[in-house]
C-alpha cells in the first residue's frame, strides 16, 4: 500500500461526496453524539477538534523523542507503536467517514456508530467493528477507504501492545506473546513485526491522519462563510465568525 493509494482513497471519498451530496456534506462535519434536541443558540462543541489538536501535539512531542533514539531500536519501536496506536484508535476519522458513507448510501446521519447484525442494532465500539462497517458501506460506490483502513489496522499488534503481551527483540522487532496468555479467549498465532514494518505502519498511519484531516478541514472551511446551511431534516446551521462557533437558528430541534 503506497501513499498514493491512501491519498486516492481519501480524495475519492470527498470528491464523490462533493459531487452527490454538495452542501449536505456539512451534516457529516458537525458531530453531536447522542444529543437529541438542540435549542436556539446552541453552539457546536469544540471537543472533537480539541481531541484532534491534542493528538497532533502528542505526536509532535513523541517525534522529538524518536529522533533521540534513532540508534536504539527497542526504544524507537516502543515509541512508534504507541504513536501508531494513538492514531489508529482516533474515533473522529471513523465517524466522519461513516457518516459521509451513510449519506452517500441514502442512510440517516448517526453519530453513535451502529451496525445491523441479524436484525439487531449493535454499537461499533472498537476499531475492528468500525472498519468492518465502513468496508461494508464502501461497496455501493466502490470506494477503497475501508480497504485502506483495514490494511492500516493491525489488531494483533494493537491488542498485544495495549495488554502488555509482547516483548521486543534487540533489533527492535515486536513479538506478540498473547498466544501464551491463559486469559485470552482467542489465541492469536505467533507474530513478529520487524522494526522496518513498525516504522512503515506508523508513517502510513501518520500520512493517512494528516491528509484525511487536511482534506476534511478544507471542505469544512467552505461552510464557514456566515451563510445558513440545511442541517438535519429542516433546520439550519451557520458559522459565527465573531464567536468562532457553529450556531443553530431554531428551538427544540430534533435529529
Amino acid at each position: 500500500m503506497s501513499n498514493s493509494d491512501i491519498q486516492k482513497a481519501i480524495d475519492d471519498l470527498f470528491d464523490l461526496s462533493l459531487k452527490l451530496l454538495k452542501d449536505k456534506m456539512i451534516n457529516a462535519f458537525i458531530p453531536f453524539g447522542g444529543i437529541k434536541k438542540i435549542s436556539a443558540n446552541h453552539f457546536y462543541t469544540d471537543a472533537f477538534d480539541d481531541e484532534l489538536g491534542e493528538l497532533i501535539e502528542f505526536l509532535k512531542e513523541y517525534i522529538k523523542l524518536v529522533d533521540q533514539f534513532i540508534s536504539n531500536p527497542k526504544q524507537k519501536t516502543r515509541l512508534l507503536v504507541q504513536m501508531y496506536c494513538r492514531i489508529i484508535e482516533n474515533d473522529y476519522q471513523y465517524l466522519v467517514i461513516y457518516n459521509l458513507l451513510h449519506m452517500l448510501n441514502g442512510l440517516d446521519i448517526d453519530w453513535e456508530f451502529k451496525t445491523l447484525r441479524n436484525g439487531e442494532m449493535f454499537y461499533c465500539e472498537h476499531p475492528t467493528s468500525k472498519i468492518d462497517e465502513i468496508c461494508k458501506l464502501c461497496k455501493v460506490h466502490g470506494l477503497t477507504i475501508g480497504k485502506i483502513l483495514k490494511n492500516l489496522f493491525k489488531a494483533d499488534l494493537r491488542n498485544s501492545f495495549y495488554h502488555s503481551q509482547y516483548t521486543l527483540l534487540p533489533n527492535g522487532s515486536f513479538l506478540n506473546t498473547r498466544f501464551y496468555s491463559p486469559a485470552s479467549t482467542v489465541k492469536p498465532s505467533k507474530k513478529i513485526y520487524k522494526s522496518t514494518e513498525i516504522d512503515s505502519l506508523y508513517h502510513q498511519a501518520e500520512y493517512f491522519l494528516d491528509n484525511f484531516f487536511r482534506r476534511f478541514c478544507a471542505e469544512r472551511k467552505r461552510f464557514k462563510n456566515g451563510k445558513n446551511f440545511l442541517f438535519g431534516d429542516n433546520k439550519s446551521i451557520c458559522w459565527n465568525p465573531l464567536t468562532n462557533r457553529w450556531i443553530f437558528n431554531s428551538n427544540n430541534t430534533k435529529f
